[in-house]
């Protein structure tokens, strides 16, 4: 145990104390919304009739894009028998989508979340060169996983013919993913992975709609929102620092 800490000790001496690279992402996606709806609609109660739950839930497919720019570990370089990849990264992120769920209300949003990613990079050739020796072409190739948070901007629009209401706020957000990355040259890798995204509750209130309707509250509208990606990255590495030492393109 004594001699694998002193060996620990002087490789992180003789090593660079930090070692990286700079990098940024882009990147182009499939995102698949959920809903689930509550509150309650008032407006029945106008003609002596019940109050209504609003209640159901909807999905829908639609494009997302975003990028991030971040910081990486060259951890085999500090510690030797280390072959993770950790990596940081602010990652600003754009989904939209529209779905009707069950209960009679048109339902739109947009959301742009902002998050701290933390994903740690876990290189698939090792365990294969152990079963069948060395295989050049998975040698690029890394399986990951990321969780981030943060928050998100929703704009959010729901009703129908009679009611209507809607959202524009900042709430906390949070996501989490993983996928499979390979290199195609020293400083740009080729990402595919899935990705799900927690935007939160959104509750709204319902008042009257049309160009005489005098603004009176009719209930409300919540909705907790999710979002589940598949998503093409690029990662660009622009920038290595080895500290003590320098700075290199």
């Amino acid at each position: 145990m004594h001699r694998l800490l002193i060996a620990l000790v002087l490789s992180l001496a003789a090593s660079p104390a930090l070692a990286g690279d700079f990098f940024v992402t882009g990147g182009l996606g499939s995102s698949w919304a959920t809903g689930s709806a509550g509150g309650v609609n008032l407006f029945p109660d106008t003609f002596g009739g019940a109050p209504f739950e609003n209640t159901g839930s909807d999905g829908d497919e639609a494009p997302t894009y975003g990028g991030s720019l971040g910081f990486q570990w060259r951890m085999h370089e500090v510690i030797p028998w280390w072959d993770w990849v950790p990596r940081w990264a602010v990652r600003l992120a754009f989904e939209t989508d529209g779905f009707t769920p069950a209960t009679p209300y048109s339902v739109s949003f947009d959301a742009l979340t902002t998050m701290a990613n933390v994903s740690l990079d876990l290189p698939v050739h090792p365990p294969v060169a152990m079963l069948f020796g060395r295989v050049p072409i998975l040698e690029p190739a890394r399986i990951y996983g990321s969780v981030g948070l943060g928050a998100a901007n929703i704009e959010f629009a729901t009703g129908d013919t009679i009611v209507a209401g809607d959202f524009d706020d900042w709430g906390f957000a949070w996501q989490a993913g993983a996928g499979i990355g390979y290199g195609v040259s020293q400083h740009v890798d080729l990402m595919a992975g899935y990705r799900r995204v927690d935007l939160g509750k959104v509750k709204v209130k319902l008042q009257d709609v049309g160009a005489l309707a005098v603004p009176t509250f009719r209930g409300t509208h919540e909705m907790d929102l999710h979002a589940n990606a598949l998503v093409m990255q690029v990662r660009i590495k622009f920038l290595s620092i080895d500290w003590p030492g320098g700075l290199k393109l």
